[in-house]
């Protein structure tokens, strides 16, 4: 006999981030996922909030994201330079792993912020430079003061691990290509 599915509600659930999230819950086999849009917190439910900073990844759908078009736009050489600020980023795919692990886990309560190691925008195009090397990337980078960056130490005390900007960046890059959306 089949154990019981436990009832997971996701609001938002055809969108960029959630999108992720139903299709994870989904491929475990032991959820029962619900869609909605209606905020669950005035109902009455215990809810735990996953903070992401700029969140890029693969695409599920063939619509552009607004963070896509910030990394998409390295890629169309309209610009020779560019501001080099860090770039906290996080995958899409670890922001739903970061909701699965905070619904998981008893301890978790709050809010928790959800970002990769901080990057600079020269790194991040080397990165791309490497994978791909015939699109037209910007070649100056100007120094800018304005580098905030977030901590996601409490995700990580949970036993959180994000993915590499290396492994994000040629994902996103190719389901950008398999979109058409890149050629």
């Amino acid at each position: 006999m089949e154990a019981a599915k436990k009832s997971v509600c996701v609001t938002g659930a055809g969108g960029f981030i959630a999108s992720w999230l139903v299709k994870l819950l989904l491929s475990r086999g032991h959820y029962a996922v619900r869609g909605t849009v209606r905020n669950p917190a005035k109902t009455g439910l215990e809810v735990v909030t996953i903070c992401p900073t700029l969140v890029i990844g693969p695409l599920m759908q063939s619509t552009i994201n607004s963070s896509s078009k910030i990394l998409l736009n390295y890629f169309k050489g309209d610009h020779d330079t560019v501001e080099n600020r860090l770039r906290n980023l996080v995958d899409v795919r670890d922001v739903a792993d970061a909701l699965l692990l905070t619904y998981e886990k008893q301890e978790a309560s709050g809010r928790y912020i959800c970002s990769s190691p901080p990057i600079k925008v020269s790194d991040m195009i080397n990165i791309l430079k490497s994978l791909y090397p015939t699109y037209p990337y910007p070649q100056n980078f100007v120094e800018v003061e304005d580098n905030f960056t977030y901590s996601s130490e409490k995700l990580q005390k949970l036993g959180f691990t994000f993915r590499s900007m290396e492994e994000t960046l040629r994902d996103s890059v190719e389901s950008y290509r398999a979109f058409g959306i890149l050629n």
